[in-house]
Parts: C-alpha cells; sequence; structure tokens
C-alpha cells in the first residue's frame, strides 16, 4: 500500500451561490482517503488531494453529486509533447 498522495481538479456545474461551494467542499472531505479539498465557486472547480489506495476518481465525482452538483466531464488529456506538435503545427500554418 502506498501512502503517496495525488491530486486532481474537477470542474463542478451547477453552483449558482458562492456558499454552496462549501457544501461540495465537505462533501468531498468526508470521502476516505481525501486529504484536502478545496472548492473555488469563481471558477467552478474543486483541487483534491487524495491517497489514490483510498480514495478514486469516481469516488470524488460521487461525492460532487451528493452534494447536488455535476463533475464536467473533461477530454482525454494529451501529453506536453503531443500540445507543443500542435502548437508547431498550428505555427508553421500561420
Amino acid at each position: 500500500m502506498s501512502l503517496s498522495s495525488e491530486t486532481t481538479t474537477l470542474d463542478i456545474e451547477g453552483m449558482t451561490y458562492a456558499s454552496r461551494a462549501s457544501f461540495v467542499q465537505k462533501s468531498l472531505a468526508r470521502t476516505p482517503g481525501v486529504q484536502s479539498a478545496v472548492v473555488n465557486y469563481a471558477t467552478e472547480k474543486a483541487t483534491i488531494e487524495y491517497l489514490p489506495d483510498l480514495a478514486t476518481p469516481a469516488a470524488l465525482k460521487e461525492a460532487v453529486v451528493q452534494a447536488g452538483y455535476g463533475v464536467v466531464e473533461q477530454a482525454p488529456d494529451t501529453s506536453t509533447t503531443e500540445r507543443s506538435e500542435e502548437i508547431d503545427r498550428q505555427k508553421a500554418l500561420a
């Protein structure tokens, strides 16, 4: 069992009041394996530090849903190299 933590960011949808961020934050903090959770109403993002052996991304998303909000699914992340290559291609076309 590894005790090294990971950090992830979730895009939250549906927060209509700043005070609602605390509901999401508390729900995440109660999730087993979560070491810290910070929810920013203005950016609609939650940054979570968690132990992957104890908490899964699905459990984090479920905590947001249990608080009454949704999680925006993000497209698969591309590598830094792929991004750099795409930027170079776009510059060459300009």
